[in-house]
């Protein structure tokens, strides 16, 4: 073989080792990208359980939701009632308060009637008392003029 034949091969020999050297890199990537792509792989399964969890929860969150908004409702009804029959109750209590006043004021008048009375029974007696004395000085004078 000649010199050039063997430089050339020195070549070819060389690059061939280049490559294997570079075949072995990307051997040594390719399973680096497959690890790589196992975890991805993992992390893809995980965030779909996680997008279904979260469907769930909002599924869950949906269904609260619309039964919060019918116990509001129904407190909203309740507050309402709950005003009426405080209105209700107001007007009982004022109602009460002006008949405990009505009564007070029947009783001062029943008082100052109880006092006018007793005054009128006791003039009607100093009158039944003037009238009888007078009927007997009548009476008397009578008898005394028939004497005479």
């Amino acid at each position: 073989m000649d010199q050039e034949t063997r430089e050339m091969f020195g070549k070819v020999l060389g690059i061939l080792e280049t490559m294997k050297t570079d075949v072995a890199g990307l051997k040594t990537d390719v399973a680096g990208l497959k690890t790589d792509v196992a975890g991805l792989k993992t992390d893809v399964a995980g965030l779909k359980t996680d997008v279904a969890e979260l469907k769930t929860d909002v599924a869950e969150l949906k269904t609260d939701s619309t039964s919060l908004k019918t116990e509001m409702k129904l407190l909203k009804q309740a507050m309402v009632a709950f005003g009426a029959r405080q209105d209700e109750m107001y007007l009982m209590l004022k109602s009460r308060e002006e008949s405990h006043l009505r009564m007070k004021a029947l009783e001062e008048k029943s008082s100052v009637s109880v006092i006018e009375r007793d005054q009128l029974k006791m003039e009607s007696a100093k009158i039944v008392g003037a009238l009888r004395r007078g009927a007997h000085e009548i009476l008397k004078g009578l008898g005394d003029e028939e004497v005479s």
